[in-house]
């Protein structure tokens, strides 16, 4: 009944744009959340996020995002703690 998702970013590339993965051409990867796959559904991104290659994925047109300060490493892990 509630999906919480973190941060939903892609890095696709193909022939139809130059194998380029820095855009937020998804090319045929599905990422749009089929209607009624939850009856809530809340998503935390990281507000200062710079990564080149993964462009934010947003589902702010149907549902409520809130911007957390920091990398995505920051709000989810993945980094050592001295990077």
């Amino acid at each position: 009944r509630f999906l919480g998702i973190f941060d939903t970013v892609t890095a696709v590339g193909g022939v139809m744009d130059g194998f380029d993965p820095h855009d937020s051409n998804n090319l045929q990867v599905k990422l749009a959340l089929p209607p009624g796959v939850a009856k809530h559904v809340f998503h935390l991104t990281a507000k200062h996020e710079c990564r080149y290659n993964f462009c934010l994925n947003s589902v702010k047109e149907q549902w409520p995002e809130m911007s957390l300060p920091g990398a995505h490493a920051d709000i989810g892990g993945g980094y050592n703690p001295l990077e």
